[in-house]
C-alpha cells in the first residue's frame, strides 16, 4: 500500500507511506544540543545533554559550574518506534509523570534533528525543532 491512495467513505482519500527509517539503535549514546526554533518552552540558548541507553532508560545532564552533572530522576524512560521518540520522567516517586513526543527527522553523520508540533496558550500551533551532535 506504500504511496497508494485509498478511497473511503468516512475520511475522503487517505495515503499511506512506508517509513523506512528506524532510529531505535541509532539514538543510543550521548547527545548534546539545543532548541533551534524561535519559540519553545525550553528555548534558553543553552546546550542540553542526554545519554540514551540500550535498556530504554536515559540520563539528562545539566551544566553546573562548567561540568555536566547527571540528574538523579526517579524515572527516565524512552522508546523509539521508527521515527517517533517518546520520553517519560518523574523527578521523585511522588511527583507527576511528564511525557514528551518528538519526531526524529534524521540521524546522520553524528547529527540528530527532532521536531514536534506544540500548542501555544491561545491554542494556535507551532513546530518546535531541536538539533544535537553525538558526543564521543
Amino acid at each position: 500500500m506504500d504511496g497508494e491512495e485509498i478511497g473511503g467513505e468516512v475520511w475522503e482519500n487517505e495515503r499511506y507511506e512506508r517509513i523506512f527509517n528506524d532510529y531505535e539503535q541509532d539514538i543510543v549514546g550521548t547527545w548534546e544540543g539545543m532548541v533551534t526554533s524561535d519559540e519553545d518552552d525550553h528555548t534558553d540558548g543553552e546546550l542540553h545533554r542526554w545519554e540514551y541507553k540500550a535498556d530504554g532508560t536515559y540520563v539528562y545532564y545539566r551544566m553546573v559550574d562548567g561540568d555536566w552533572k547527571g540528574d538523579t530522576d526517579f524515572l527516565s524512560d524512552y522508546f523509539v518506534d521508527s521515527t517517533l521518540l517518546c520520553t517519560r520522567w518523574k523527578k521523585t516517586a511522588d511527583s507527576e509523570e511528564i511525557r514528551e513526543w518528538w519526531e526524529i527527522e534524521s540521524i546522520q553523520d553524528g547529527k540528530m534533528k527532532w521536531k514536534a508540533l506544540r500548542m501555544r496558550d491561545d491554542n494556535t500551533t507551532y513546530t518546535a525543532t531541536f538539533e544535537m551532535t553525538k558526543v564521543q
